[in-house]
Parts: structure tokens; sequence; C-alpha cells
């Protein structure tokens, strides 16, 4: 009975719970600090009396019951009026896993209300942002300038630990509240807070003391002031300044480091500055002239455009540039002035190795002129694309045949007069990489010599720094060096067709000799088959024999003798018009008979005669008409056979007389090639001429 009846009458309070936190009996004291009614406590969880931010904190307290007893945990109490009060839980302890008694006092925190509640009047009334807070860090009150400015309100701040402040600062934050608690004031201490979406601030805060009627500190007020812009105007001066030092600096070390010369002057003209280089030009040290006005220390400056610029420079704010030379150190000088706020700079630059640069770069570039002017090859500097020629020397109008402006203003026109059938692999080589080295050759149409053979050559120039990438091209006419070329494989074929005719004829000739003899021998005795006909075709495989070996035969070995061409041809003329080959073809002569004598081989002359009749016999299956005619000049007598028939494209007339190539279906090219080597050993020259559908002239020309 005395432990029940003190249980109730003891001012500390008494509350047992189960193990699910429900509350199984209380005495006066807790339902005094509450105001609730015995009825209206008792199964009501525990935690439901505490603020919603104590809850976690209490439920780590309580479970560490279980193993020890834990003392001196302070909360608050949240009472029926809705009035917080503070109650330290001074012992606590857990039976048989299950009842849970505690035993608590209320804090002496309640004392000084009245000096609380009229320092909150005050912070209401604070036109910068406040707050209060108890001896734990737990806030009391706000004004609405704090609210304004973190963004949190009155029912998310009151009870709470402050929440604006850095985890950084809180230690610092911790010692400045420990000094503030002895009663000192903390004046405009400068530092960071957070407002409610994490942005920082920069601040300046003023920690003071509350005290009660009885001068103890019973809480802290803080007056916050953002000097966010200050800071920031603060920081920017000092990052200017350091920026302006370091420009200052780099400036120094950049005008004591370059090679030109460098010096400023007031606007009396006096020297207030000389950079290294310069004392090292002039030869004079800068201790000589700071403070001397230019004219004196140099008086020849009145002689020269000096005064006018720096004159000029300062009184219309505007930069002069003007070169000089200097009999005293025999150099010349590139000056630039700029105007400052106290005068004018002055950048000394010598380029007397520039000038004699150039001077020599002048003789050389006469030099090249020279050269590209009167060298057969072309010149060309363009851009990779060929959109742009930047320079074309003279032989590029020698070898494309148009004038160099027209080509200049229309690169075009430069791949235009390429021959269409080369095209193409000119437009495939030209669009490989600018860097790549191309060498190729491919047929021009020239408007005055007709088609030519050009070398193209392409070499890259690299571009230096950020200049444009461009190609070099070298064109050259190497249209002699492709005929030549031609002509040695030609020499080449005859040659091997010469060897092959030789062991050809060797080979059939005495087998068709004994063919022949025994066909001759038994004609009249024994009735052969198709005797005319295998006659005939014997006798043309003598004549293409004979032709063989008049490829075969050495020059040497034949003797030429002085005839009467005249004759030869009149006589040769008599004897064809039998010729079945010519029966729908009129022979229209126009003969001299007054021709001199040549050196020939008459048997050749009319095997020559021969082949171009048949040739030109070949070219008019429907018949048509032949011209022969004949003349002498000084020095060489000229034989021209032309007919009208079907003619040869210009591609086919080149190659006409190379060896095995014939414009007949079956033939091997071998009448042609016969009748060159009879002019080879004449000595005389065979010129063709063909147009496609109007005919082929032959021009023979005998030397005298």
């Amino acid at each position: 009975m005395n432990a029940e009846w003190f249980f109730q009458v003891s001012e500390e309070i008494y509350i047992v719970c189960n193990e699910q936190g429900m509350i199984q009996h209380t005495n006066s004291a807790w339902n005094n600090l509450t105001g609730y009614e015995q009825q209206e406590i008792l199964h009501r969880p525990l935690i439901s009396f505490f603020p919603p931010e104590l809850h976690e904190q209490f439920t780590r307290w309580s479970s560490g019951l279980r193993t020890s007893e834990y003392a001196h945990f302070d909360c608050k109490v949240m009472g029926k009026t809705g009035d917080i009060r503070h109650v330290k839980w001074t012992h606590g302890t857990i039976v048989n896993n299950q009842l849970l008694y505690l035993k608590g006092i209320l804090s002496p925190i309640s004392d000084g209300k009245a000096a609380l509640e009229l320092h909150k009047s005050v912070i209401e009334k604070q036109a910068d942002p406040a707050v209060m807070i108890d001896l734990e860090t737990n806030v009391l009150a706000i004004n609405p300038a704090f609210e304004e400015l973190f963004g949190w309100s009155q029912d998310e701040m009151i009870g709470r630990t402050l929440p604006n402040m850095p985890p950084l600062l809180y230690p610092s934050f911790l010692h400045y509240l420990e000094v503030a608690k002895t009663g000192q004031k903390i004046a405009n201490l400068e530092t960071q807070r957070l407002k409610k979406n994490r942005e920082l601030l920069n601040v300046s805060v003023t920690i003071s003391p509350v005290k009660d009627e009885n001068g103890n500190v019973i809480a802290l007020s803080a007056v916050t002031r953002d000097i966010s812009k200050r800071k920031q105007i603060e920081w920017e001066l000092v990052r200017k300044t350091a920026e302006l030092k370091e420009a200052n600096k780099r400036c120094e070390t950049i005008l004591e480091s370059i090679t030109d010369g460098f010096y400023t002057l007031d606007e009396e003209l006096r020297f207030t500055y000389m950079n290294k280089p310069l004392q090292k030009m002039w030869k004079i040290p800068a201790e000589e002239l700071l403070g001397k006005v230019i004219s004196d220390a140099f008086p020849v400056v009145l002689q020269h455009p000096f005064k006018e610029h720096f004159k000029k420079t300062i009184e219309q704010q505007v930069p002069c540039k003007f070169q000089v030379y200097s009999d005293t150190l025999d150099k010349y000088f590139d000056i630039r002035t700029y105007p400052t706020d106290n005068g004018v700079a002055v950048f000394l630059k010598d380029y007397t190795e520039l000038q004699n640069v150039l001077q020599r770069l002048q003789e050389s570039q006469e030099i090249l002129r020279e050269i590209t002017e009167n060298a057969k090859e072309s010149f060309c500097i363009h851009s990779p694309d060929f959109s742009k020629i930047y320079f074309l020397s003279a032989g590029g109008e020698d070898i494309l045949g148009r004038p160099l402006a027209e080509i200049l203003n229309n690169p075009v026109l430069a791949l235009q007069c390429i021959h269409p059938e080369d095209q193409e692999a000119v437009r495939s080589t030209g669009e490989k990489r600018p860097e790549t080295i191309i060498n190729i050759d491919y047929r021009l149409n020239h408007p005055k010599r007709g088609q030519r053979w050009i070398r193209w050559r392409r070499y890259p120039v690299f571009p230096v720094k950020d200049k444009v990438f461009k190609n070099v091209s070298i064109w050259e006419d190497i249209t002699d060096l492709k005929e030549n070329e031609q002509q040695i494989q030609k020499a080449e074929k005859f040659e091997i067709v010469s060897q092959l005719a030789a062991g050809v004829a060797h080979e059939i000739r005495n087998p068709l000799t004994t063919i022949k003899g025994f066909l001759q021998m038994n004609q009249h005795k024994v009735n052969i088959p198709y005797e005319e006909i295998i006659m005939s075709e014997l006798e043309t495989i003598e004549q293409v024999l004979h032709e063989f070996l008049i490829l075969a035969k050495p020059h040497h070995e034949i003797k030429l003798v002085k005839k009467n061409i005249a004759l030869i041809l009149k006589d040769l003329l008599r004897q064809m018009k039998n010729e079945p080959f010519l029966q729908n073809i009129s022979i229209i002569p126009d003969l001299n008979v007054d021709l001199p004598f040549i050196k020939c081989d008459e048997k050749h002359i009319r095997q020559l005669i021969l082949n171009l009749f048949k040739n030109a016999s070949d070219a008019m299956t429907n018949g048509g008409k032949l011209w022969i005619s004949s003349f002498a000049d000084e020095h060489q007598v000229n034989i021209t056979i032309r007919d009208n028939g079907q003619g040869m494209p210009a591609e086919r007339l080149d190659r006409v007389g190379e060896p095995f190539y014939s414009n007949k279906e079956k033939g091997i090219g071998l009448g042609l090639m016969v009748s060159r080597k009879i002019m080879q050993i004449h000595e005389g020259t065979i010129d063709l001429k063909s147009e496609e559908g109007r005919g082929t002239t032959v021009i023979l020309r005998f030397p005298l």
C-alpha cells in the first residue's frame, strides 16, 4: 500500500508499458503533465505523445534497454492542449522481456518562460532572418524573414534541430554555441548556411544568449544576414585583381621575351618604359633614357615621321604604322604606335633580314618566272578539287591550246580538253587523297594540233598552320615520246615477223615446189580433179611466201637500179586491166610521163602497187572508182592512189601497217606491212589518209 501511495503522489513520472509499447499504468505526475485522464492514457502507444521527429530516436533508446539500462534521454512531450513540455527520462528497464518501466522528471527548461516569450516577440519583429534555439539546438521560434530566405515554415522548424547547417561546418557551429552559452555575444560571424532546396548561402550571423530573470542562459538567438551578393562582388574583385596581376606579369614577361623592341612615352613624349630587347637593339641602358624626351635623346626623330605619327596617335587615339631606315644602325625598322591612357606605346621591329630575304625572293621569283615561261612543261598550283588555280605558267597555254586568262577564270576548261575515253580515268585518279602523288598519261584534244599525249604529275603542298592544302601539277606534252615508243614497238614486232617470215618461207617453199612440180608433170597423164583450183591456190601460197621473203630479206641484199618509174606505172596499169579483182572498179589515171628516174627494184614496185590496188578493191565491195596520179618535185617522186571506198576511223588508221592488224575480217595485215617494208628498202615514205564513208588516200614518196 505504501509503495502504491508513493507511486501516485511522487512528482517524478512513472510509466509502465507492455512489449508493444502500449501504456499499462501511469502515475498522476504523467497525467498532470499531459492533461489527459487516466482512462484516456491507458492502452495508448507511449510514442504517440512524442513529436514525430523523436519516434526513431526513442525506439532506439528503448530497444537498448534490453541489454542495459539507459538514462538521461531528453525529449519533448505534447500535451492535450498542444503545448510542449520537456521531460528528462532518468531510468528505464525491461522486466521479463515484456514490461517497460520508465522514470522521468520534468525538465527545468520550462523555467524562464516569460523571457522566452519576450524574445520570441522580438524575433518576430526582426527585419533580418532570425531563429531562437534551446541549449540542445532545437528550434523554439523563427520569424517570417527566416521562412522567406531559407524556405522552411514554422511547422517544419519548431522542435527540430537546425536543418540549415552544412555538415562540414557543424563542429565550428557547436563551438560558437558553447561560447554563446557562457553569455558572450558573437557578432557578424561570416559563414555559410543551407536553404531548403540545398542551395548554399553566404551569410553573416550574430549569435546572442537569451537569459531568464536570474541571468541564466536558457536559449540562444541567431540573426542572419544574406551576404551572398557582397561575397560574390568580393570574390569577383579578388579574381579580377589576381587576373590583372597575372596579366600584368604575363605582359611584362612577354615584353621582355619578345625579339621586338618596345617602349612607352607619356603625353610629352618622355620615355616611361623600355624592354630589354630594345636596350640591346639600341645598345643603350634604360636608365639613360627613362624620363627623357625622345627628340632630346634622338634629335634625328625631328627629321623622321616619328613625331608626326606620335602626335597623331596621342591626339586622335588611332594606331599608326610606318617604316624607316636608320643610317646609324644600317637597319630597316617597322614601327607601330598605339594610344594608351597617358601617352603612346611603340613596337619597333628590325626587319632588315626580312628585307634582304624579300629581295632575294624577288630575284628567285624572277629566275623561276624565266624558267617556267621558257620551259616546255606547264606548272600549275591549284586546289585539290581543281576548282581554283593559284598559278599557271605560260606553258599551259601552249599545251592546252587556250589563253591563260580563260583557264585561270574557268579551270574546268582544262578538264574539258581531255579525250572522252580518258576522262573517267583522269577523274578517278584526281579524286585520290590530296597528299597522294599522281603520275598518269592521257590524251588531250588540242584545238589546233589535234590529239596530243599529256603526262600529268601531281604533288602535294602540305599546309602550314591553318592555310589551305594545295597541289602542284606538271603537264608535259609527250606526244613525240609516245610516237617514238610506238615506232619502237612496231619495229620490234616487225623484226619478230621478219624472223618468223624467214623461217616459215624456208620450211614451206621446198615442199610447195615439190608438190607443184609433180602436179605439172602429171597434168597430161592423169586426170586430176580440181586441177585448176589446186594450181591457183598453190600460186596464192607462192605469192604469200614471196611477200614473206620480202619481209625477211635484209636491205643490203636488194640491189636498187635506176629505172623509169613512169614506164613501170604505165605497163603495170595495162596489165592490171584484166585482173579479176578490178572488174567492177573504174581506174582513173593521171600520170606524168616525164618523171625522173629513181633507184628501185622494179619487181618490188609492182608488188607494192598491186598490194595497194587490192586493198582499195577490198574497200569497194560494190564497185567504185580508183584514182592514181604521179608528179615530181626537186626532192622526190610522189605517187598518189585514192579510192572512194568505205574508209576507216582515225583510231584504226593509226594502227594500219602494224603486224597482225587488219581491217579485213580474215586478214593478218600482211599487205600493208609488206608495202611499208618495200618503202623502207627504197628509203621512201608511205602516208595514209582516210575518212570513214569517204575513202582512203595513200601517198608514196621516193627520193631522187
